[in-house]
């Protein structure tokens, strides 16, 4: 019996050694693709959720090791977070902003950056319910709300989070195309 059981736990070990050694093999391209569900495909979020491509793999790594170390308080992403090693994060970081500098240099528009608001404010910032419609707003309004909700000067809701993830460059782009509309 105890024969049995050597052999079995031997075998467990053997296989739980080759198991983390084929996870410290793993790319940062496979790495990277279980960020996908949540940051877009090539780390390009469609949504509110931020984008990863083309962020400075210094800057990923600050975040993650926040993340990790429970710095910086995320939805998910402290849990997930932990899951990396730190070599994990650095390959993972220095992924996302190569892919970032390799990409399509065709910049995301600014229509496709306001469809993100579309879940909420409704297509074309048209909202049919409680949340404000951003259609015919004025630039200046729609620019410096999401100022606010950004810098955390407009507190309470989800806003706060998600404009975050853009920078001015893009908020400024959104506020010129929803004020068009």
């Amino acid at each position: 019996m105890q024969v049995v059981f050597a052999v079995a736990l031997g075998l467990l070990m053997a296989s739980a050694a080759l198991w983390t050694a084929e996870a410290a093999d793993a790319s940062p391209s496979m790495l990277g693709n279980a960020c996908a569900p949540c940051h877009g495909a090539d780390g390009r979020s469609p949504g509110a959720i931020p984008a990863l491509s083309g962020k400075s793999a210094e800057f990923i790594v600050q975040r993650m090791v926040e993340f990790k170390s429970g710095a910086r308080q995320g939805t998910v992403m402290n849990r997930i977070a932990k899951g990396y090693t730190d070599t994990e994060i650095v390959a993972v970081a220095q992924h996302f902003a190569a892919l970032g500098q390799t990409m399509a240099a065709a910049a995301v528009t600014p229509s496709a950056l306001a469809d993100a608001c579309a879940p909420c404010h409704g297509a074309d910032g048209l909202s049919p319910g409680a949340i404000p419609a951003l259609a015919g707003r004025s630039v200046a309004y729609i620019t410096e709300r999401m100022l606010e909700f950004k810098s955390g000067a407009r507190e309470g809701t989800v806003m706060n989070r998600i404009a975050k993830g853009y920078d001015n460059d893009e908020i400024a782009a959104i506020a010129r195309h929803l004020g068009s509309q």
